[in-house]
């Protein structure tokens, strides 16, 4: 849940922090169908969300 509520308060500058986070553990973290349910519908930022998704 920590996880989520990170991304969740990632604003448009933050993406360079996104950037510098292992892979891996962002795949493992994204990965589950209940985050891109939940973080997918709701995201805001397109940016953002084809950072996560191309990282499936």
């Amino acid at each position: 849940m920590r996880f989520f509520n990170f991304f969740c308060g990632v604003a448009k500058n933050d993406l360079a922090a996104l950037k510098v986070v292992d892979e891996e553990l962002i795949k493992q973290a994204i990965g589950g169908a209940r985050f891109q349910e939940c973080f997918f519908d709701n995201c805001q930022d397109d940016v953002i969300a084809a950072f996560l998704k191309a990282r499936i």
